[in-house]
C-alpha cells in the first residue's frame, strides 16, 4: 500500500512498483489533470471517492477554467452518466442538521444511522427533529441542534492598513449569545464539563 497525494505520485520511485488499484479520496476536489498523475502507474481498477456537492476542484488558473479544466474527473464521469454509488447513511450530524443539506443538495436521500437517529429524541429543543429558537432574553430555553440568526443592519469594517475584516455588531451579539448559552447550561445542570467554541470562516 502506498499513501500519497496526486502530485507525489509522480515520484520516479513508484514506476517499478505497478498498482492493481488506485483509490482517490476527496476525488471531487482534485483537478482532472492532477488525478491523471497517479494513473500513469498502470492501475487496472480506479475508485473515486468524493462529494461533488461540497468543495469543487481546486484550479487557480482562469485560462485552465476557460478551457474546461476547472472540474474533477469525478464530475466529468458523473456528467457522462457513468454509474455512481451514493452513500446515503450518515453518522456525523444530528437529524435536524442533516435535514437541510439532504433537502437542498441531495434530493432528500440522506438517511441517519441508528445511533444518530436516537439524538432526535434526546436533544433539547428539537422534538421531532424540528429546529427551535433561542431568545437571548430567555436563556432558560433549551437549544436546538442549529439556529440561524439574521443580524440586519450589521456591517463589516476593515482595519486600517490591514486586509482583515471585523463586525462589531456580530461580535457583540456572539458575546451575548455565549453568555446565554452558559447560563442555560447551568440551569439545565450541564455546566460541568460543557464548553462553547465560537467559530468563524477564515
Amino acid at each position: 500500500l502506498v499513501f500519497c497525494t496526486c502530485s507525489a505520485a509522480a515520484d520516479g520511485r513508484l514506476e517499478a512498483l505497478g498498482f492493481e488499484t488506485a483509490v482517490f479520496d476527496e476525488a471531487a476536489q482534485a483537478g482532472e489533470l492532477a488525478t491523471l498523475v497517479p494513473l500513469q502507474h498502470g492501475a487496472r481498477r480506479v475508485v473515486l471517492v468524493g462529494d461533488p456537492q461540497q468543495l469543487p476542484a481546486t484550479v487557480l488558473s482562469l485560462e485552465a477554467k476557460r478551457l474546461g479544466l476547472g472540474r474533477s474527473l469525478f464530475e466529468r464521469l458523473q456528467r457522462s452518466a457513468h454509474p455512481v454509488t451514493m452513500l446515503q447513511t450518515q453518522f456525523r450530524m444530528h437529524p435536524a442538521i442533516r435535514a437541510f443539506p439532504s433537502r437542498h443538495f441531495y434530493e432528500g436521500k440522506l438517511r441517519d444511522a441508528e445511533p444518530v437517529a436516537l439524538l432526535a429524541s434526546r436533544s433539547p429543543g428539537a422534538e421531532g427533529g424540528s429546529p427551535a429558537f433561542l431568545a437571548v432574553a430567555r436563556p432558560d430555553r433549551r437549544l436546538a441542534p442549529y439556529i440561524f440568526f439574521n443580524l440586519r443592519g450589521s456591517r463589516q469594517q476593515q482595519a486600517g492598513g490591514s486586509h482583515s475584516l471585523y463586525n462589531k455588531c456580530e461580535a457583540a451579539f456572539c458575546a451575548q449569545l455565549l453568555a446565554a448559552l452558559r447560563l442555560s447550561a447551568e440551569r439545565w445542570g450541564q455546566g460541568a464539563g460543557s464548553s462553547s467554541r465560537p467559530l468563524s470562516p477564515s
